[in-house]
């Protein structure tokens, strides 16, 4: 495993501790997209616009443009794909030490019956593996 920035490593320790608000985000996101507040219109009789008229297609058109959405949805991803691979014991360090966050390292190594460097390590390896794919390393 080769080294990664303080910076991205914080940034997806953030986004792991807040996995919960993460979901929560891009439901909104959608939400604010697909429902959103339309103005009326007064001008009665205007000119044809270049935009597409459906409004079904410009849900889709939005949704695929939003970029703050997609960025979610690659993080929440790259952490769901993570944790599918990992094996139990993985499992369970994410689940301790990111959902539940109240533990530390060592504390989970002795929980998980692992020892502190291998808890460490393993932490490394999930960060690292998440940035991989959200490509930020």
């Amino acid at each position: 495993m080769s080294k990664i920035k303080r910076t991205i490593r914080e940034h997806i320790k953030d986004y792991l501790y807040n996995y919960d608000w993460l979901e929560e985000e891009i439901g909104e996101i959608r939400e604010s997209i697909i429902t959103p507040y339309i103005e009326t219109d007064t001008n009665v009789g205007g000119g044809q616009s270049n935009i597409p008229s459906s409004p079904d297609e410009m849900k889709a058109i939005k949704l695929a443009d939003n970029i703050r959405l997609t960025q979610l949805e690659r993080m929440k991803w790259a952490i769901d794909d993570v944790y599918n691979q990992m094996d139990d014991t993985g499992k369970t360090f994410m689940k301790l030490y990111y959902k539940e966050n109240y533990l530390t390292i060592d504390g989970i190594a002795m929980e998980i019956g692992v020892s502190s460097r291998t808890a460490k390590r393993l932490n490394t390896k999930i960060i690292i593996e998440i940035a991989e794919r959200v490509g930020w390393h």
